[in-house]
């Protein structure tokens, strides 16, 4: 990212200042410089503001209230892309375009490149009193030179008080020979339950093995169930043989009953007419004879008185 321009519109002891031109065809590097009091160290914080918005408080607002605070500027990417925009001091939406409308603060990322405030603040911003601060960090770490650059250039007090924290931190996850850090009790798990499941899985040959029984089993198991099927059949053929006994006889026994009486004799197709006329006959020939003995009882009754007389 690329700061083109820097507008002092509203902000500690400017008030619509000419816009601070940083544009250049090549890499460079651009010193302001004045005497005290002539605003370098609130030019810093403006830059600081429209990057990442105005804090909860701001030494800045000496001459203009909080609500009238006012910077912008011209922002340029790796890839030539510019933006213009301005901050306000104001909770939401303090981001607009030249227009006063809103814009999304998200529109920023990728000119800022991951950029955070602390890491602008400690490698870009970096002032006066912390300039100091480095100097006096550099003096306490006593001999270790990387360290302390390393910490006033990157803003971090006391490196070694930090060191001697993470090695501690460090000691307290893993120790080679330990025993309670939190890495030590993770490996000992660890190999405890690689021992459990060597102990609980099969080598290749035991595997096969108990694949070939497998294949064994299922087909001696096939085979069973194919006899089964036919013992099952041939004892339904005996249940229903067993049931037909009965019958059998019985038919057998009407079958000699019909031996016996011989030839059948043949009936004509009026048979049962016939057999209806002789009934028919049979029943008015009884009738006719019971009348006959009622007619001889009275004719012996007649015969026997006129005897008597």
């Amino acid at each position: 990212m690329k700061l083109v321009q820097l507008y002092l519109k509203a902000f500690g002891p400017f008030t619509d200042r000419e816009p601070l031109d940083f544009h250049s065809t090549t890499p460079g590097l651009h010193i302001i410089y004045g005497p005290n009091e002539a605003g370098k160290s609130s030019s810093l914080r403006a830059l600081k503001a429209l990057l990442y918005g105005f804090g909860h408080t701001t030494p800045d607002n000496f001459v203009h209230a909080y609500d009238q605070l006012l910077v912008g500027g011209c922002l340029e990417n790796d890839a030539g892309k510019k933006m213009v925009f301005y901050r306000r001091k104001k909770k939401v939406n303090d981001m607009v375009d030249e227009a006063g409308n809103p814009l999304d603060p998200g529109l920023l990322a990728p000119f800022l490149s991951g950029v955070d405030p602390k890491v602008f603040a400690s490698l870009y911003g970096i002032d006066h009193d912390k300039l100091v601060q480095g100097g006096n960090d550099i003096l306490d770490q006593k001999g270790e030179v990387g360290q302390a650059l390393f910490a006033a250039g990157a803003g971090i007090s006391s490196l070694q008080h930090l060191i001697e924290q993470l090695e501690k931190e460090a000691a307290d996850l893993f120790k080679p020979s330990g025993q309670n850090p939190w890495i030590n009790q993770a490996i000992k798990k660890f190999k405890e339950l690689q021992k459990q499941a060597r102990e609980k899985s099969l080598s290749y040959r035991d595997w096969e093995q108990h694949k070939d029984a497998l294949a064994d089993a299922e087909n001696k198991h096939a085979g069973l169930e194919k006899e089964r099927d036919h013992v099952n059949s041939e004892l339904h053929r005996l249940n229903r043989l067993h049931l037909a006994i009965p019958e059998l006889a019985s038919l057998k026994s009407w079958q000699e009953q019909k031996q016996n009486l011989g030839p059948v004799i043949p009936l004509t197709p009026d048979f049962e007419k016939q057999v209806d006329r002789v009934n028919q006959e049979m029943q008015e020939a009884e009738e006719q004879l019971q009348k006959n003995r009622a007619c001889n009882r009275h004719w012996r009754i007649l015969i026997k008185r006129n005897r008597r007389i």
